[in-house]
Order: C-alpha cells, then sequence, then structure tokens
C-alpha cells in the first residue's frame, strides 16, 4: 500500500520559486531579533522555510516561533505577528540549508482572509501557467 501525503493536507499548498522571491521575517517568541528566510511553500494551515545552516539563528521542533513579515517581489506585502510552530525539521548535514515547517496556530481573521486571497491568487497564476504549457505544446 503506498502513503499519499497529499491525502494528509487540510489546505492546498502553493510551491514558489526563487525568482517568485517569496520572503518571511521570522523571530522567536522571546527575541526581538528576526532574519529574512525564502519562503518555498505555503498554505492556509502553514509554511516550510529554509535557513543557512551557518546562522545563528535555529529553532527545534515544537519551537514557537513568529512571522512578523511576509513579501513578494509582486505586490503582496503582510505585516502580521502569526504564531508558528516548527512541527517538522529537516536537518541533514550534506545540505547547506535547515528546512523548517511550521503550522500556523494563532492568527487574526482578518490576516487569514488576506493570507488566503494571495494563495488563491497564486494558486490560478499555476492555472494559467498550466495552460499556457498545454496550449504551446499544441
Amino acid at each position: 500500500m503506498s502513503y499519499n501525503w497529499a491525502d494528509r493536507r487540510k489546505h492546498e499548498r502553493v510551491y514558489f520559486l526563487p525568482t517568485d522571491d517569496v520572503t518571511g521575517s521570522i523571530s522567536l517568541l522571546d527575541r526581538q531579533e528576526s532574519i529574512t528566510v525564502p519562503v518555498l511553500n505555503m498554505s492556509l494551515g502553514g509554511l516550510y522555510f529554509t535557513i543557512k545552516r551557518s546562522n545563528s539563528l535555529s529553532f527545534k521542533a515544537n519551537n514557537t516561533i513568529v512571522l512578523n513579515e511576509i513579501k513578494t517581489a509582486g505586490t503582496f506585502d503582510l505585516t502580521a505577528n502569526i504564531m508558528l510552530e516548527v512541527r517538522r525539521v529537516q536537518n541533514h548535514n550534506v545540505f547547506e540549508f535547515v528546512g523548517y515547517g511550521c503550522e500556523f496556530v494563532e492568527m487574526n481573521e482578518q490576516t487569514a482572509n488576506k493570507l488566503a486571497r494571495f494563495l488563491k491568487w497564486e494558486l490560478a497564476k499555476v492555472v494559467v501557467d498550466q495552460t499556457r504549457v498545454v496550449f504551446d505544446q499544441r
């Protein structure tokens, strides 16, 4: 029997390319120091980002952290203190970066609605791009 991870997902995930330049400002709950990290994917349930292994700021599973801001190369910017809980840490010595899968644990309704609109827009762009590929192949 094969296991399909997508079946466990409550929310559809949006994947970002480096050229999308989606970043987040992250900090520990009890510290002022924050760092800007590349966001590789996001859904209404959480996000995944990476930090260079040499960075002094690192997190452990179950740490509560704060997403202070999300920015894109486009017109979307969101400034909010969204509480995240680190659910998964991908730390393999062969890679230069450590990956963190986080769940949104506290977000107000206005922020959730703005994030939902952004993700819906990003998903619509994917559909348009896929449609272009189909027509370009004809």
